[in-house]
């Protein structure tokens, strides 16, 4: 989550809406961006971020909101789409606990801007430790894969592969997430 707010240009002074009921890493990424988290409730019923709350904590420093699909439970995407989009605000996604969830018949994970996956051994899909960002934006792949590398324009397969090392630049410092 905190490659992907930083792919989307989210930095100090912007402010970041994120659900009262989630795990710190929600709020955590978008302070460790320099921006500000805005916290709004949970719709008691779904236990997402309610979309009215949502659309009235807008404003002129909003540069992203962070829904959290929380328990399987899927947000109400298509009112959260339709307050950011005309503003210009970018969606990522926490989608820790929804491999598979559908709002509105699409699978979350190409909804926003971008959606982050956790592998935690807590979550439905585990692999110990790790996660999975899906995007369709080349340039924040580009920009994610390269900060998840620490900052190297190469990754180890690119590195060693085929006719010997090849050489490679640091690029970005890593991530404090990495």
């Amino acid at each position: 989550m905190h490659l992907a707010l930083l792919a989307a240009g989210v930095g100090p002074g912007d402010e970041v809406i994120v659900p009262t009921l989630t795990f710190a890493a929600t709020a955590n990424v978008v302070v460790h961006t320099g921006a500000t988290p805005i916290l709004v409730d949970v719709d008691r019923r779904t236990m997402n971020a309610d979309p009215a709350r949502i659309e009235a904590r807008l404003g002129p420093r909003t540069r992203a909101i962070m829904p959290v699909h929380f328990a399987g439970r899927g947000c109400d995407m298509e009112r959260i789409l339709a307050s950011a989009r005309p503003r210009g605000i970018k969606i990522i996604e926490d989608a820790a606990h929804a491999v598979e969830t559908v709002c509105e018949g699409r699978k979350v994970g190409v909804i926003g801007d971008a959606t982050s996956f956790s592998f935690y051994v807590t979550k439905n899909v585990m692999t110990g430790e790790g996660g999975m960002l899906t995007t369709d934006h080349d340039d924040w792949a580009e920009r994610i894969r390269t900060a998840s590398l620490h900052g190297l324009s190469l990754d180890a397969w690119k590195r060693y592969a085929g006719s010997g090392f090849k050489h490679y630049e640091v690029l970005l410092p890593a991530s404090s997430t990495t």
